[in-house]
């Protein structure tokens, strides 16, 4: 589901393969690093082409987006009816579409809407909780990657959550050096140029050259998105959204990268894959070297619908443990009783618990994974290195 910025609303579209709507969020959350771009938050409205279940969301202040660019989309009438409206049936307890609303990750009830404010100083992204015991390890070294589905970038924009256009995009260190329709057709939006980084949409590659840098940060890139290393790369994080459609990455090449190897991470990992209930996944192709650290992880894999979610092409092999199936993650939703009824706390707020991925098919009838790789107690490595095998 989508991070969106303080007190921001919007329609989150039932899941395609199954599964209730925005029956869930997550803890931690973190800023945005794209901070390019930043006015107040956007009404997204539910896109057209998804037909399932519909609720609204609140987020914490907290919470920062990683659409900064979006907020040029900015309906501030129709946003103020809306936040009218939902005040005067929350005062007489109604749900306007007949579901329940999502909880604000650690709160006890849904906040009042309020009016959008400028965006704070990112705070301190919180530490996920203590990793239950994962499934059986296993280290999988193939000989062709898996095929999966949506390997194209979204460029139709056929799951973008505006419904105003594809919201594609690659940002490096807060310039967009790829973006859809949605930032394009914006009169101040402008393309840039990153020296040592340039894409190539034919073959949907991002190619690295003795680049040093903070972040790469991407969205909808779709599960074909290659980063090609050449000579030595080194980044803080790189995270990619994969928004129910795709959002994997092979990491190609004879150069190497390090990811967050100083610490300079403000995600506690290097390498952050938000799945978001798409078959997303990681690939290290036969000849790239890859080292990743991370103080909560070095790898976070979340949310994907993909059992297996690490694979290395023979002959890379991988120091740090082994790849497996981990609850990482605090997952939070409504608390109901044996017949689906909300149960309430002793303030007549709605009760909520927490959950870990492993337990949401339980609760939304859709197995979802987090995934790592595992150090010998299984719980995430903080060090993770793939290189051909020597």
């Amino acid at each position: 589901m989508r991070r969106n910025k303080d007190d921001e609303y919007r329609f989150d579209p039932g899941l395609e393969f199954g599964g209730r709507a925005g029956e869930y969020t997550y803890a931690p959350e973190y800023e945005s690093k794209c901070p390019e771009y930043s006015e107040p938050p956007v009404f997204r409205e539910r896109a057209p082409e998804f037909d399932g279940d519909a609720v609204i969301i609140q987020k914490s202040k907290a919470v920062k987006s990683r659409h900064e660019i979006k907020k040029k989309l900015l309906f501030i009438p129709m946003a103020s009816v809306v936040a009218v409206i939902s005040l005067l049936f929350a005062s007489m307890n109604v749900d306007l579409l007949g579901k329940d609303f999502l909880m604000a990750s650690g709160s006890s009830s849904p906040a009042t809407p309020t009016t959008p404010t400028t965006p704070t100083t990112p705070t301190t992204p919180t530490t996920p909780t203590t990793p239950t015991t994962p499934t059986t390890p296993s280290t999988p070294t193939v000989s062709a990657f898996p095929v999966l589905p949506n390997l194209d970038p979204d460029f139709a924009g056929k799951y973008a959550w505006s419904g105003a256009g594809s919201e594609e995009y690659i940002c490096i260190d807060g310039a967009y050096i790829l973006a859809g329709t949605v930032y394009t057709d914006m009169s101040s939006f402008k393309l840039k140029t990153v020296e040592g980084a340039s894409y190539d949409k034919a073959t949907n590659t991002l190619t690295l050259t003795n680049f040093y840098g903070t972040y790469i940060d991407t969205n909808l890139m779709g599960n074909g998105f290659k980063i090609e290393l050449v000579g030595d790369n080194d980044l803080a994080y790189i995270r990619l959204w994969g928004a129910m459609y795709g959002g994997s990455v092979t990491f190609t090449g004879s150069g190497t990268l390090k990811l967050n190897s100083n610490g300079r991470s403000s995600l506690g990992a290097g390498l952050w894959l938000e799945c978001e209930e798409s078959p997303s996944a990681v690939m290290i192709d036969e000849s790239a070297t890859v080292e990743i650290y991370g103080s909560t992880a070095a790898i976070i894999i979340s949310r994907t619908t993909l059992p297996t979610a690490i694979y290395m092409k023979s002959p890379i092999t991988v120091t740090g443990g082994e790849c497996a199936a981990c609850d990482i993650l605090s997952y939070y939703v409504y608390a109901k009783d044996e017949n689906g009824n909300q149960l309430y706390d002793e303030n007549g707020d709605p009760a909520v618990k927490e959950v870990k991925a492993s337990e949401m098919k339980d609760e939304i009838g859709m197995e979802l994974y987090d995934y790592t790789v595992v150090d010998e107690n299984g719980e995430p490595s903080k060090a993770v290195i793939f290189k051909p095998a020597s």
